[in-house]
């Protein structure tokens, strides 16, 4: 039986299969290292769940202060049209979008755009507004299955970038961009199917950790 090797930094990543992705989603869920990326992701949820809705600007104002801190969206770090902070003017631009609150419930893929848009700050913040959704959702129905915000960030595109030319069955090879929802779901559903055909059962949330954590393990330089 032949060894699988995995090489920390390598930039080359086993191809997905069933055992793969178990590795990563169980180094994920017992590895002191993440436990404070578990812990966060509920005290997130918590706060999502305090304040549902999205109309409040307060309330709004807190959740991405919390969410860009948690996450590193990078958020703060910008700036608005106007100058203003990143954090403050994403705040003004969720909580002045029309119909957001609606939009989320049903799972609507627009919701990503009045938030990642440049109406209001001066950037497409799309990684940020998939979290930003992706919460809200699970704050109302606290599902995975359904959830139909899966997660962006560099590691998820670093991961479905490598795999686009080597895995043919996934069919997403003409995709040049992952950063919009369209091309995000439609890789991860793909993703999803071709495990299934090996005898795996997934959720966005579970192939979001897996493409992360792996993401973070191939991808990322090995600190010294």
């Amino acid at each position: 039986m032949i060894e699988i090797q995995r090489i920390r930094g390598s930039k080359r990543p086993l191809l997905p299969t069933v055992e793969e992705v178990e590795y990563f989603l169980n180094l994920y869920a017992s590895e002191p290292r993440y436990k404070h990326y578990r812990e966060e992701e509920i005290c997130l949820l918590k706060t999502f769940k305090r304040y549902p809705t999205n109309n409040d600007f307060c309330s709004v104002l807190i959740k991405v202060c919390v969410l860009d801190s948690l996450y590193s969206t990078n958020v703060g770090k910008m700036k608005g049209m106007e100058g203003e902070s990143g954090i403050y003017a994403m705040a003004k631009q969720i909580s002045s979008a029309h119909d957001l609150d609606e939009q989320i419930k049903e799972g609507k893929p627009e919701a990503i755009e009045l938030i990642a848009d440049k109406i209001i700050i001066n950037s497409h913040c799309f990684s940020f507004a998939t979290k930003y959704c992706f919460h809200s959702y699970k704050a109302l129905y606290d599902e995975d299955f359904k959830n139909p915000y899966p997660i962006y960030d560099k590691f998820v595109n670093y991961m479905l970038s490598y795999f686009k030319d080597r895995i043919p069955q996934l069919n997403i090879g003409k995709i040049k961009k992952f950063n919009n929802l369209p091309n995000l779901v439609s890789s991860i559903k793909s993703l999803i199917i071709y495990l299934e055909e090996q005898g795996g059962k997934y959720t966005f949330r579970d192939i979001d950790h897996y493409l992360w954590v792996a993401g973070k393990f191939y991808f990322e330089k090995p600190k010294k």
